[in-house]
């Protein structure tokens, strides 16, 4: 048998590619989404699960899913409560705020931050039975609120978006009018105009917020 001196030729070459990672952050209120292939006219809606929630008869203004299934509802034209179920609409408890809730947004397993649209603050609320509260004040009523990276992002009525950490600190503002609710998502800001009837989307780097 003929000594074989060589089977075949592999060749490596290296290129570019434009590819971010970023690691999923489970315990705040925004989880990292995959982005969608298709076309969002090709998506639907499928309703998964469907209860009543007990103790209201009024339209809810707000409402959150904890990163452990638990809900919190804002019954903001009710009761002016919150109400928390588990994740098959069981009533476990109400807790009770210093108004009427309006908008809500958690920030970890344990707490989430609400808005009064007649007060001139939000609060910080501990949800695991505790009295532990934080007050951050604002120039006016606050109503759509959203949190990521250590930041909320606050509609403050006749100022706009405000950008703040925990401490209360404002670290920005975008001067937005006619805004009713907000939410942030990857690197994106969402917001509605109750006046022209859209959504707005923006970059937080294009508005100066790292």
């Amino acid at each position: 048998m003929n000594e074989v001196k060589q089977f075949d030729e592999i060749r490596v070459s290296e290129a570019m590619v434009e590819l971010q990672l970023k690691d999923a952050k489970t315990d705040q209120a925004q989880i990292q989404i995959h982005r969608l292939s298709q076309n969002i006219q090709n998506s639907s809606l499928q309703l998964k699960q469907k209860f009543d929630i007990k103790g209201s008869e009024q339209p809810i203004s707000g409402c959150l899913v904890l990163p452990d299934d638990r809900i919190i509802i804002a019954d903001y034209y009710g009761s002016e409560k919150l109400m928390e179920d588990n994740i098959n609409g069981k009533h476990i408890r109400d807790i009770p705020t210093s108004n009427a809730p309006f908008s809500l947004t958690a920030i970890d397993t344990d707490r989430i931050a609400v808005t009064y649209t007649d007060k001139e603050y939000l609060e910080i609320i501990n949800t695991t039975g505790n009295s532990e509260r934080k007050r951050m004040n604002c120039s006016s009523g606050c109503s759509g609120m959203s949190y990521q990276d250590q930041k909320l992002y606050v509609v403050v009525l006749q100022q706009g978006i405000v950008v703040m950490d925990l401490n209360g600190k404002t670290l920005n503002t975008i001067d937005v009018f006619s805004v009713i609710n907000t939410t942030t998502a990857s690197d994106r800001i969402y917001c509605t105009d109750i006046i022209n009837n859209t959504v707005h989307c923006c970059r937080p780097r294009n508005l100066g917020i790292k």
